[in-house]
């Protein structure tokens, strides 16, 4: 959990993380919790409040702009890949560089802590060579870790680390690799440590109005405290557990952000197919048979056929499956 202060000391925003990704804030330690809904490259794409209404509901342009914000209720700076956006500049803060969605580029070439000729380029890619190009310019698949690292859709627990090279700081297990400054301090704990029951009671009194339900759902297994109070993440059994979490996360996401929202006139289509999620799966198919009929590739809009609903739909083909982005009439 990480807290945000005013200059003042006045508390501003608490986040909640989770397999180092943020997923709830509660503002002022009063207003919220608002709960985070990320796509595949971790950017906010929906934020609800606890009683699941959408406060915040935006399509994204593939290098990070915000293309369309049906809702915004809710205003906060965390934007694309879930970086944190500066409101006047406009431009992303990755860590290592700063980044601008108009240009697709870094503001400031690619650097390494130690000398490099050029500093995390992949000699068999020649698009690494430009040291201001953002993830290899393809940034539906890929996101950046921390300005230096790409890597694929966010994993939780991975950290971007899986296609580090060389002797990356940013992937070392050593938590003061990135920070020649750093100072490890090692603390006994005063008496007992807490057990595994104590620590949840003082989690839930801390969250007491966030729904745990949702959040731990699929992590069931392999899921550990330790006696000091940190959650870890149980080698067993852990990573089915998180992408269960994952998928149904994404699933629920993306039903809700296309037909939660009036604004997209999809209410006849739930009506014709009975649910959200049956009229979800036919649009889904539909779509499929359209883009392989029309051979379309890359980033697509098209009008598809669905029951007797005519409905426009946005997406990508991504290895020749078409992934939905949103729908409306």
């Amino acid at each position: 959990m990480i807290e945000e202060d005013a200059q003042n000391g006045t508390p501003q925003n608490e986040y909640l993380y989770l397999g180092r990704q943020r997923i709830a804030r509660v503002y002022q330690l009063f207003t919220g919790p608002y709960y985070y809904y990320g796509d595949n490259l971790g950017t906010s794409r929906v934020i609800a409040d606890e009683n699941g209404n959408m406060c915040y509901d935006a399509d994204y342009f593939p290098w990070g702009g915000e293309q369309y914000v049906f809702t915004n209720t809710c205003p906060q700076n965390y934007k694309f890949n879930g970086k944190e956006r500066d409101p006047d500049m406009g431009i992303d803060d990755f860590g290592a560089r700063f980044y601008q969605d108009s240009m697709g580029r870094f503001y400031s070439p690619d650097w390494s802590a130690t000398v490099e000729p050029v500093p995390y380029a992949k000699l068999n890619n020649p698009q690494s060579l430009n040291l201001y190009t953002y993830v290899l310019d393809n940034p539906l698949s890929l996101r950046d870790v921390d300005g230096h690292n790409f890597n694929g859709p966010w994993q939780p627990g991975a950290g971007g680390c899986q296609q580090n090279n060389g002797n990356n700081p940013a992937c070392s297990s050593d938590p003061c690799a990135k920070d020649p400054h750093c100072v490890t301090v090692t603390a006994t704990p005063l008496g007992p440590p807490p057990t595994a029951i104590s620590v949840w009671r003082g989690l839930l009194q801390r969250w007491q109005r966030i729904d745990w339900s949702r959040i731990l759902q699929g992590l069931q297994q392999g899921l550990l405290f330790s006696p000091f109070g940190e959650l870890d993440i149980g080698a067993e059994g852990v990573e089915e557990g998180l992408e269960l979490a994952e998928e149904a996360a994404a699933s629920a996401n993306k039903v809700n952000h296309i037909f939660g929202n009036a604004a997209h006139n999809l209410d006849p289509l739930v009506s014709e197919f009975g649910s959200q999620q049956a009229a979800y799966n036919a649009l889904k198919q539909a779509t499929q048979a359209a883009v392989a009929q029309q051979r379309v590739t890359g980033v697509f809009e098209i009008s598809v056929k669905v029951g007797s609903q005519n409905v426009t739909v946005r997406g990508a083909v991504v290895n020749g499956v078409a992934e939905i982005g949103t729908a409306f009439k």
